[in-house]
């Protein structure tokens, strides 16, 4: 793993994050892990953690690519706007905390 990978940032071209609520995973982002020195990291094993504010009625998963980036996901049960946060081993990594849209889905 990276140490402390105090240069990675969410992607802006995904924000902000949206969503539509639902059975799928509709709103996902890879991030790229580097470090302090702004190296990309090759290789997984970052302890990333997606939190949730106040217990927001959204799902996480992080999925370690193996090769230094990580594919992050969210799936609302309601439509909101919902604070969310990234980190790396415990510091919000760049843009984060930042707001994730669930919409409802087409009729």
């Amino acid at each position: 793993a990276c140490p402390r990978c105090r240069s990675t940032s969410l992607p802006q071209e995904s924000l902000p994050l949206r969503g539509v609520v639902g059975e799928d995973w509709t709103c996902t982002c890879t991030v790229q892990a580097s470090d302090r020195m702004g190296n990309r990291c090759i290789s997984g094993g970052a302890p990333i953690v997606i939190d949730m504010e106040n217990a927001a009625p959204v799902e996480t998963r992080c999925v370690d690519n193996e090769n230094g980036s990580y594919t992050l996901a969210w799936r609302g049960k309601v439509s909101g706007s919902f604070k969310t946060q990234v980190k790396i081993d415990g510091a919000n990594v760049i843009f984060s905390p930042t707001i994730i849209k669930m919409l409802s889905g087409e009729c």
